[in-house]
């Protein structure tokens, strides 16, 4: 989706982002904006789980959690 590529090719592939912006033909400023969002997107995920749990060294896990492990039919 629109905002899943930049973010990847930002945050996990470690690409500038002038560099991505020119490579999905998008403006700077449009790009910023959705790798932006992409992060929002994301904690908003996390923050709607209510399956999240923090261990005695404050390391957090999702065991179980039918919101981040859907079932598979």
């Amino acid at each position: 989706d629109k905002y899943r590529e930049p973010l990847v090719l930002s945050d996990i592939k470690g690409l500038k982002q002038k560099d991505i912006a020119e490579q999905m033909n998008l403006s700077y400023s449009g790009l910023k904006s959705r790798v932006q969002r992409g992060r929002e997107m994301i904690k908003e995920m996390f923050l709607d789980c209510a399956c999240i749990s923090h261990d005695t060294s404050g390391n957090s896990g999702h065991e179980n959690c039918v919101i981040c492990n859907p079932p598979v039919n």
